[in-house]
């Protein structure tokens, strides 16, 4: 039996990156993604955030840290930046459907 709904989804991710990582195109978009938010300033925000909530912590854990910054870091990614990597994704899924 196929796998349905978001086992089904997992399944396409997995293979998906694993396809990414094996051509180098992973290495490329992270690369690219690193870049642009780095000059928007956003990597720099992430740094200054992460250490004001680590002092406020008597032991803090990269888990707790993660946790607490996630929802801010995923929000505050320019749309310009989540943009142009959604469509290098693209671009490289129509290569692998067309190909």
């Amino acid at each position: 039996m196929a796998p349905r709904g978001e086992a089904r989804n997992e399944v396409l991710y997995v293979q998906l990156h694993r396809r990414m990582v094996e051509s180098g195109e992973w290495d490329r978009l992270s690369a690219v993604l690193m870049r642009e938010l780095n000059e928007y300033g956003w990597l720099d925000d992430m740094r200054h955030r992460s250490k004001e909530m680590a002092r406020g912590m008597e032991r803090p854990t990269v888990e707790q840290l993660m946790a607490g910054l996630r929802a801010h870091a995923e929000a505050s990614v320019p749309a310009g930046v989540r943009q142009q990597v959604v469509g290098m994704l693209r671009q490289y899924m129509e290569k692998q459907v067309d190909g």
